[in-house]
């Protein structure tokens, strides 16, 4: 649920198929791309907030150790 929350996409979103879940689309974006996954609402215009966002995303991401 925690990915759903911060990325906006639900585990049944048309992008997947063919093995590709949400958790794995997360993963290939962790943690260089996770801006590019997270919902567009959540990343804001000042970089310094979104690097903030991004650093508090990476970590809470890395208590999964699935990712």
């Amino acid at each position: 649920m925690f990915l759903e929350v911060f990325t906006a996409k639900r585990p049944t979103d048309a992008r997947f198929l063919g093995g590709l879940n949400l958790r794995h689309w997360v993963h290939q974006a962790f943690p260089e791309g996770l801006v590019q996954v997270m919902d567009a609402r959540l990343v804001l215009d000042d970089a310094s907030a979104t690097n903030n966002m991004n650093s508090f995303l990476v970590a809470a991401m890395e208590l999964d150790p699935c990712l």
